[in-house]
């Protein structure tokens, strides 16, 4: 049998990781090069240097870069380079270089996708969703593979865009860890934390992350301090606080920098965002719009905290596996929200150890290298 080389395509910034997006890419392609022989093609803003496969990174930087043929070259030239046998792209939007590679090479090219990008742009009012859905459509009807994050995106894209479903496949976002993590750990970055924020020790701390200058997240955001703390204020029966953590870099957003709450401590993007998940008594998710899986919640939940979710933050989690760790809300009933986060800061139970298993990396990906194998060379 012919040994498989993967090339993977990715046109943005994903090392080092410190997003769940980007979480999302480096480490499906760190855990699917255990399985695979793989390297990676990316934009000049990463650092080679956090992946253990190799990476060219001579992509552009800019989202702009997708509709210029020369990096489609460039794409083309790094599959001989590689000696690639399959090719793997980021999204849709370089789903024309995929097309091509296939003709001109006959190798099978697998879209990696994170939602349906033309309604998550369409909901955002964004002109060109018609131009968008029109490369998705081509791209899921040409791609010999499409990888999933849930199983509603699936089912749209089988109904509306016309992929067939023996190509579809679901990967959900995945998790690194084995285990939850330990209890001392957990105390020790509780202690760090309330030390850091002068935190009082009976002061539950309520955590909410994201990149609060993309919109989904700047409207939970305004959400949170303007619905949920108040009534929280009044619901809840111990005291606590609020945490923000998330990158706010786009000018059209600065006014969220000046908003204030005595319940609320808006951090800032962090380095590193672990010991504030270890230090949560419970995670809030009251986001409502955008499209595919909702990372945050995943990643919340495999550290074993309460989480309290919308319904559509909840999206794409297999509920199954979370016990009493996952409560959800209808996206427009903020008070049951908020009933719910009252009844999970006194919630002593343990996610299953199943849910470690459905959604460990590594097995996520040995399934993804097993579907690869079987596309026709």
């Amino acid at each position: 049998m012919q040994q498989i080389r993967i090339l993977s395509v990715v046109w943005y910034r994903v090392l080092p990781a410190r997003f769940g997006g980007q979480k999302g890419v480096a480490e499906f392609n760190a855990f699917l090069s255990e399985h695979l022989d793989l390297s990676c093609l990316c934009s000049a803003d990463n650092d080679p240097s956090c992946a253990p496969y190799p990476v060219d990174a001579r992509l552009p930087v800019g989202k702009w870069q997708v509709l210029n043929p020369i990096n489609w070259w460039k794409i083309l030239s790094s599959i001989r380079k590689a000696g690639a046998t399959h090719l793997i792209i980021e999204h849709c939007y370089y789903a024309l270089a995929g097309i091509l590679a296939t003709r001109l090479y006959a190798i099978p090219w697998i879209l990696h996708a994170h939602n349906i990008e033309f309604l998550r742009f369409r909901e955002m009012g964004k002109w060109w969703w018609p131009m968008l859905k029109w490369l998705e459509t081509l791209a899921c009807r040409h791609a010999a593979l499409v990888l999933f994050k849930t199983e509603a995106d699936k089912r749209y894209a089988v109904d509306h865009l016309g992929m067939d479903p023996a190509r579809a496949m679901v990967v959900p976002f995945g998790i690194s860890g084995l285990d939850r993590p330990a209890r001392d750990e957990k105390i020790r970055a509780a202690l760090d934390i309330r030390t850091r924020h002068g935190i009082a020790h009976d002061v539950r701390i309520l955590f909410f992350s994201g990149t609060l200058d993309y919109e989904p997240n700047t409207r939970a955001f305004r959400r949170l301090v303007a619905e949920i703390i108040p009534r929280l204020e009044t619901g809840m029966d111990v005291p606590f606080v609020v945490l923000v953590c998330g990158r706010l870099q786009d000018p059209a957003y600065s006014d969220l920098k000046t908003i204030r709450h005595p319940r609320l401590l808006y951090i800032g993007e962090v380095e590193d965002v672990r010991p504030y998940f270890l230090a949560a008594d419970v995670f809030l998710n009251p986001v409502v719009t955008g499209g595919g899986i909702k990372v945050k919640t995943i990643e919340a939940l495999s550290y074993d905290i309460p989480v309290v979710s919308t319904e559509h933050g909840a999206t794409g989690v297999e509920r199954s596996m979370t016990g009493d760790r996952l409560r959800v809300s209808a996206d427009d009933d903020t008070e049951h929200f908020c009933r719910l986060v009252a009844e999970a800061v006194h919630d002593v139970s343990e996610i299953p150890d199943a849910y470690y298993i459905h959604y460990q990396w590594r097995h996520l990906t040995r399934n993804v290298a097993e579907a690869i194998k079987k596309l026709p060379i």
